[in-house]
């Protein structure tokens, strides 16, 4: 332990480098006591354990991930790296009578290296009355699970849970090709496993009671409906996994932290290929990342681990082939007092909700971002000039609807969006934004903006593309084209096109650079007129001018040849000059107040487009 403690122990050390002259612990997995308050799992607090490999001259096999400085290390487990291999291969147990097996668990494996484990369970329909597990192990390294097979996971007649397998306090651990799904019980309930991988699998659950370590791994695998509920301190990597949403019970997320345990997962989630497959007796689909905290399971103080839920999310690819309904990536449950933080990165790519029959007409179909119920370790600013404290990027995302909702007041939104509604099944989804930030849209085809419920100083701003109604809402806020509530909003070489009149008056609210706008039948239309004059040569007006749109002005009769049209860019409150005719048109511009002095008489204004 002195040697441990007389290293460097800073955070990111791949080396104790106390050991670098003795060889006692060269070869060994390692477990490393401490007593750090490290997380509070059920109302206990859990002090904080490492668990690697140690080589030789002190080289690490794992990083360690938070700083060891001023922490007291109270107890080291070494247990050697077996020369050899241990093999089980092809056992068969019948579960004729599991009921009164000695501490519920079937078969168990502890302090062991190097193992490989091919097991199958046959189930004989008699449920068992108390809590059981297929198979457990314990402080084991370098352990390979292959060919797991059960007909089913365990089903109890009145236990509260039953296990096909749980691993604890290990390293290095993959499962293969493990086939245990169906109704029951969560066939995983694992705890403080560090680099534990799931390959070829088809489970009812995976599961971490306590934290996952460095990374949690699964890919080409089907998951049922309980999905994923765990905390970690690691990394969460999904490649190519089905999740097959039953109807059934447990249906709470895609992914769900665990509240027992505090909710946390201190690292990145990365899904690549993710489908959500198969229908349920619920309305919605639940999240795909679902967060759930518990006040009395709080980080204690003192603890390094970072109270939040997820630091970064990527996801690459999801899809619904079978589903008509909302998706929301992200949002809270039950949280009590003990907030998350918000990831701050979440990147969206090639989202298709329907992989199927493009002829079919679906129901409206929802991807929806909620910072509800979050909270943020970085302060904000105003929308418009940051800082942001999450950024938001989504890129060739083809859905019915696109929401951010959550009206937070602690976090401010960077948002970077491409090729939104560009697929070939939604051409114009809506876009529905709740919560505060600069939003940026590139060449996206949408339908209805709308903004608001809350801040009133988000920046919106579209960068070719197009907006194009969709139709009529009962919702009256929903046929506005754009609906922005006092935000910010500009569109830069957007093609828009409006249904009716008041659709067209909506665009008086934005800022808008060479853009071509249309008229519910195609034909462009290039101006719209604001006010019409009483014919006087003074005149003052109220008006909502928009800084940075152009504007005409036409003074003059026909009938003397005065008659003249001139253009000028508003630029904020002050005052103008309009030439004309024979004369010219001066304006005074206050906030929403102009007024008008002519030389000759006053008689349109309107708004170019």
């Amino acid at each position: 332990m002195a040697a441990i403690e007389n290293s460097n122990l800073y955070a990111g050390i791949t080396a104790f480098d106390g050991l670098t002259f003795m060889t006692q612990l060269d070869g060994c997995f390692v477990i490393i006591e401490t007593d750090q308050d490290f997380y509070t799992y059920r109302g206990v607090v859990k002090k904080r354990v490492e668990y690697n490999v140690v080589y030789n001259h002190g080289l690490l096999s794992s990083a360690i991930k938070y700083s060891l400085e001023n922490v007291k290390i109270t107890k080291v487990t070494a247990i050697k790296i077996s020369q050899t291999k241990l093999n089980i291969d092809g056992l068969a147990l019948i579960e004729s009578d599991i009921s009164n097996v000695p501490n519920g668990v079937l078969v168990q494996c502890e302090d062991s290296t190097r193992v490989s484990c091919d097991v199958s369970f046959i189930t004989t329909g008699n449920k068992p009355t108390e809590n059981n597990t297929r198979l457990r192990f314990e402080r084991c390294c370098y352990l390979r699970i292959n060919d797991l097979y059960t007909d089913y996971p365990l089903d109890n007649e009145d236990g509260t849970y039953g296990y096909s397998f749980s691993l604890f306090d290990s390293y290095d651990i993959r499962v293969a090709n493990a086939k245990s799904d169906g109704y029951g019980w969560g066939v995983d309930g694992s705890g403080n496993v560090q680099r534990l991988s799931f390959e070829n699998c088809a489970l009812s659950r995976i599961d971490a009671h306590q934290p996952f370590r460095e990374y949690l791994k699964v890919s080409d695998s089907t998951i049922g409906n309980w999905g994923l509920t765990l905390v970690g301190i690691g990394d969460l990597i999904l490649d190519n996994v089905d999740f097959v949403q039953r109807n059934g019970s447990k249906l709470n997320g895609i992914v769900t932290s665990r509240l027992d345990c505090g909710g946390f997962i201190d690292g990145r989630f990365v899904g690549r290929n993710i489908t959500i497959n198969g229908n349920h007796n619920k309305s919605s689909f639940p999240p795909v990342l679902n967060c759930e905290t518990h006040e009395n399971q709080a980080l204690p103080q003192g603890s390094p681990i970072a109270p939040r839920f997820f630091s970064s999310v990527e996801i690459n690819g999801i899809s619904t082939p079978l589903y008509e309904g909302g998706l929301n990536v992200i949002s809270a449950g039950e949280v009590g007092n003990n907030s998350l933080l918000f990831p701050r990165l979440i990147t969206v790519r090639d989202v298709n909700t329907l992989k199927g029959d493009l002829n079919v007409d679906p129901a409206i179909r929802v991807l929806g971002f909620s910072t509800e119920k979050f909270t943020s370790d970085e302060s904000i600013g105003s929308s418009q000039q940051g800082p942001y404290n999450t950024k938001l990027v989504l890129d060739n995302v083809n859905v019915d609807w696109l929401i951010v909702s959550g009206d937070n007041s602690e976090i401010n939104v960077e948002c970077y969006a491409n090729y939104i509604g560009s697929g070939d099944r939604y051409e114009t989804p809506n876009v529905e934004i709740k919560q505060k930030g600069r939003y940026e849209f590139i060449s996206s085809k949408l339908g209805n903006l709308l903004t608001g419920f809350g801040y009133n100083d988000s920046v919106f701003v579209l960068n070719g593309g197009s907006i194009k109604s969709k139709g009529t809402f009962s919702e009256d806020s929903y046929n506005r084209l754009v609906w922005v509530n006092g935000s910010k909003l500009q569109l830069n070489h957007v093609d828009v096109t409006f249904k009716d009149a008041v659709q067209q008056a909506n665009l008086n609210k934005a800022v808008m650079n060479n853009c071509n706008v249309f008229d519910g039948g195609g034909n462009q239309v290039h101006t719209y007129l604001l006010h019409q004059f009483l014919s006087g040569t003074s005149e003052s007006i109220t008006e909502h001018f928009i800084v940075g749109n152009t504007y005409k002005l036409i003074t003059g009769l026909d009938a003397d040849n005065t008659s003249s049209s001139f253009t000028f860019v508003y630029n904020g409150d002050g005052v103008y000059y309009v030439p004309g005719v024979g004369g010219g048109t001066r304006i005074i511009s206050s906030g929403d107040n102009h007024q008008f002095v002519s030389d000759l008489p006053l008689r349109r204004l309107s708004l170019v487009y």
